[in-house]
């Protein structure tokens, strides 16, 4: 007989498919969240669950599900569940660490290239049509090509140094930059109060 397990979120298809194959799913396919009440009925009888970050899992939860082993938390973090309770419960409860540290640090870049290049602002002022937006170069925003890059921190969450040194080179590589740690350079650095000091223009620019 096939473990009985509560979802509290449609996970992808193959994940989904994995977790039908060995147990019985009880899945939570609306958009809206569980209310307390719906979760804590849905989790009765149930050996495990897989929740997500916005599925508040407290003492009230927890001891509804009576027959819970497993409390799987699809998230980094796990504040939204009371491990030391659920610990003492003889639960095992687990996350799922760095699994969007690549992402981050590959979004970092977008926000570093969509600033140089002004496109956010841009596509603004182009959906309403401005006058401005047809101006030669109101746009131009400033190349990165062939100009330093130099951070002084990255810590976006669990972002670290490794990972930029880790992705730098490597978009340095597809667009011609020029990277580097430190304060050292020839451009102005513009702090970023998450991503650190980026040099993406010449000094007086």
């Amino acid at each position: 007989m096939k473990p009985p397990i509560l979802v509290t979120k449609r996970l992808p298809a193959t994940v989904m498919s994995c977790l039908e194959a060995s147990c019985e799913v009880d899945v939570h396919a609306d958009r809206t969240i569980l209310t307390p009440d719906a979760l804590a009925a849905r989790v009765a009888g149930k050996q495990g669950m897989i929740c997500l970050l916005l599925d508040r899992i407290d003492r009230r939860i927890i001891d509804a599900g009576r027959d819970l082993q497993v409390i799987a938390n699809v998230a980094v973090g796990f504040d939204n569940v009371d491990v030391s309770y659920a610990t003492a419960r003889g639960l095992i409860v687990t996350n799922t660490p760095d699994v969007l540290t690549g992402a981050v640090a590959e979004l970092t870049w977008g926000l570093i290239l969509a600033v140089a290049r002004r496109i956010a602002e841009g596509d603004r002022v182009v959906e309403r049509s401005a006058a401005r937006a047809r101006h030669s170069g109101a746009f131009a925003g400033v190349s990165p090509s062939g100009k330093a890059v130099v951070w002084t921190e990255i810590h976006v969450y669990r972002l670290k140094y490794a990972n930029a040194e880790e992705m730098l080179p490597v978009l340095a590589n597809l667009i011609g930059l020029r990277t580097g740690a430190g304060g050292g350079g020839t451009g102005t650095a513009r702090r970023h109060p998450l991503l650190g000091a980026f040099e993406f223009g010449q000094s007086g620019s």
